[in-house]
């Protein structure tokens, strides 16, 4: 078992590795999305303050937000908006 801060590896063989080499392995990618759902299902859903939300997201200044957000100076998301190849 290899086991570091933000993850633990359990592995049938002796393994000597952490979380610096898997990470970028595109196989681990996690891609976060976000929609406004149907108001004709969720009556009490407040719209205009969720598309807001959306909005500020997908924005320039939401996705700048989005790339600056650290923890112990390490970045944990990549914002992709504007990537039509995400």
């Amino acid at each position: 078992m290899a086991s570091g801060a933000e993850i633990t590896l359990l592995c049938d063989l002796p393994c000597d590795f952490g979380p610096s080499d898997v990470e970028g392995d595109k196989r681990l990618f996690n891609q976060y999305g976000v929609m406004l759902v149907t108001p004709v299902k969720h009556p009490n859903l407040k719209k205009e303050l969720g598309q807001r939300f959306i909005d500020f997201l997908i924005s320039l200044e939401g996705q700048k937000d989005i790339a600056n957000y650290r923890i112990d100076g390490k970045q944990l998301f990549y914002a992709d908006a504007g990537d039509a190849g995400a």
